[in-house]
């Protein structure tokens, strides 16, 4: 229980200053813990006091990722509920928390927009001093996307012919100098996690399963329509999360052009270059953007 300002008259006064019968009664405020929360939102030193905000916008801009990150922990939840649904074939009951899943990363895409109200001077006048700290080091999103289908040796980053594995990416010692990674993005609990089945495995396992492939689940009968609409969530799910790294991606630009970025990365062109390979699910992906194309081609045929 929060500590009680003051007791008069037989009720109690909150911190947050609502006057109850109870202090131990179910109370809005200190169940979101909204004092605590309040707190988190200020800018946080290495050692020593909290400090004040470097610039007005690095207020909004802690705030965005802290509802990031909440939004990255809820999504962890729901996938881990559609991936038990899946094993149990309950397929209904996956696509439903695929259907919330996909909400949330669109409300990621619309948080980050909130960054173009920031004009790149304001936002360089406190980035800069935040460096070697990037959000690349979000344990919460590398959990997303170990659970959604990314895999240690998943192509993750390319530049030309020149491809990294997803933990390549991530697993750097931290060494001293311009341009080298200061922290190292792989942890240990990454590591545990990237040995349970992920959604995209255990979708592909149920196929295995029905002795199909992608695309003959597509294209025989309706026999197995319940398995198809899945199919086409996983799809819309990964459709929605590359909105919101094309999003990052925008972002970035706006904000540092052809500077490089946070941590040790290049900026755009590596945000860019995980936009276009990073996929959670590359078979059905694959597949729905090869179907895509031929629909484009008879299209623009006699």
């Amino acid at each position: 229980m929060s500590e009680i300002l003051k007791v008069e008259w037989g009720t109690t006064v909150l911190p947050c200053g609502h006057e109850v019968l109870d202090p131990d009664q179910s109370h809005y405020c200190t169940y979101l813990s909204l004092r605590s929360l309040e707190r988190h939102m200020e800018p946080c030193a290495v050692a020593g006091p909290a400090r004040t905000v470097m610039h007005a916008d690095e207020q909004q801009f802690i705030t965005v990722h802290l509802q990031c990150e909440l939004a990255f922990a809820q999504m962890q939840f729901d996938l881990r509920r559609a991936i038990a649904a899946v094993r149990s074939s309950a397929y209904p009951d996956a696509v439903a928390a695929l259907d919330r899943i996909k909400v949330w990363t669109k409300l990621l895409s619309r948080l980050l927009g909130v960054f173009h109200t920031m004009h790149p001077d304001d936002f360089n006048a406190f980035v800069l001093a935040l460096k070697p700290a990037s959000g690349a080091e979000s344990v919460n999103v590398r959990k997303v996307e170990l659970l959604s289908g990314l895999k240690p040796d998943s192509p993750f980053v390319r530049f030309g012919a020149h491809i990294l594995t997803y933990r390549q990416t991530l697993d750097r010692d931290p060494e001293p100098g311009d341009g080298k990674p200061k922290a190292r993005w792989w942890t240990e609990e990454l590591t545990q996690l990237a040995r349970e089945d992920s959604l995209y495995e255990v979708f592909m396992a149920t196929l295995a399963h029905a002795g199909l492939s992608v695309a003959a689940l597509y294209e025989r009968d309706g026999t197995d329509s319940q398995l198809r609409r899945l199919a086409d969530s996983l799809y819309g799910y990964e459709l929605a999360f590359l909105a919101f790294r094309r999003m990052h991606v925008q972002i970035a630009r706006h904000q540092l052009g052809i500077r490089k970025g946070t941590g040790h990365t290049d900026g755009v062109p590596f945000l860019r270059a995980i936009y276009e390979t990073a996929r959670f699910f590359p078979q059905l992906t694959a597949y729905k953007e090869q179907k895509k194309k031929e629909q484009t081609a008879g299209e623009g045929g006699w």
